[in-house]
């Protein structure tokens, strides 16, 4: 599995099998892509170590506050784990 993150038009952190992936999954639960290229071209590919960083930042719904390192090893673990294409995270001004 691959982590990507993708920072237009919106921010999103995604685990997937290939590369190729990450539009289906973003354009199913983010939006629309206009630019097909210009997504793939943007697209950041992460480690693990990154991906779980990155998601800590990540503000959960119920408390308002950064999920931390704890709770981010634990779904990027079960992410791997369950070997399926997800989207770990979104930008904030969607989940109004």
């Amino acid at each position: 599995m691959i982590f990507y993150q993708v920072d237009s038009p919106f921010w999103a952190l995604l685990i997937v099998e290939k590369k190729e992936d990450c539009l289906p999954l973003y354009e199913e639960w983010i939006g629309e892509v206009e630019d097909r290229n210009e997504f793939f071209n943007e697209l950041i590919p992460l480690n693990r170590n990154e991906a779980i960083k990155v998601m800590a930042k990540t503000i959960s719904e119920e408390t308002m506050q950064p999920i931390g390192m704890e709770e981010a090893m634990r779904s990027i673990t079960n992410a791997i784990k369950q070997k399926k294409a997800k989207v770990l995270g979104i930008d904030r001004s969607l989940c109004s």
